[in-house]
């Protein structure tokens, strides 16, 4: 009986000791599995000041006066209409960028080969419309900013891109307007909207 005694009182002793054991090895596992390593990344003042530096929200008239209306308008018009959007002329190359509301053409953009930065954006009729400008021509360069002047050369919005997913997007005073990341936005307050997007 006594040895009955001791040898339970041992195995009560064991399985507590298996039970800490499993307990630490069940706590090591939920605490790598909770770590998620969080990468430096930007806060809506600290997006706002790279995005707003050195920027101007004024363009100078001479900046943009050449391209009030599209010198290349019929030329463009047939070339949209026969979906040919990459024009290689020697003197003037660009890529054409229509826009479309149903099988109307509402606008068109123009980025001439010679200042891949800049896309001028047109109405149907060929009046400019807006006047979109990158920091870096690449779609794959992060971050970069994107700036839009409306075609009297006012600054209109400011998209600070950080990465694919994740974009602010401000006003040409500096409010923000939307934070996306991924599918997902955020208002100025920081409050999910009721919108989504896809990401290609």
């Amino acid at each position: 009986m006594k040895k009955f005694k001791i040898l339970l009182v041992f195995i009560l002793i064991a399985g507590l000791f298996a039970q800490t054991a499993d307990a630490k090895r069940y706590r090591r596992k939920a605490k790598k599995k909770t770590t998620v390593k969080v990468e430096k990344g930007y806060t809506v003042p600290t997006a706002k000041a790279t995005a707003f530096k050195g920027v101007k929200t004024v363009l100078p008239l001479a900046d943009y006066k050449d391209y009030l209306t599209d010198k290349s308008y019929s030329d463009n018009m047939q070339k949209i209409k026969d979906n040919a959007f990459v024009i290689g002329e020697k003197e003037n190359p660009r890529t054409l960028y229509p826009s479309y509301c149903g099988t109307t053409l509402f606008s068109y953009g123009i980025r001439y080969h010679k200042a891949p930065e800049r896309v001028w954006v047109y109405t149907s009729k060929g009046k400019l419309l807006r006047i979109e400008i990158d920091n870096n021509s690449s779609a794959e360069v992060f971050p970069r900013t994107s700036l839009t002047y409306n075609s009297k050369g006012t600054l209109s919005n400011v998209t600070f891109y950080v990465s694919k997913s994740n974009q602010y997007n401000f006003d040409g005073k500096g409010n923000l307007i939307i934070h996306w990341v991924g599918t997902k936005a955020y208002s100025r307050s920081g409050k999910l909207m009721k919108i989504t997007r896809t990401i290609e």
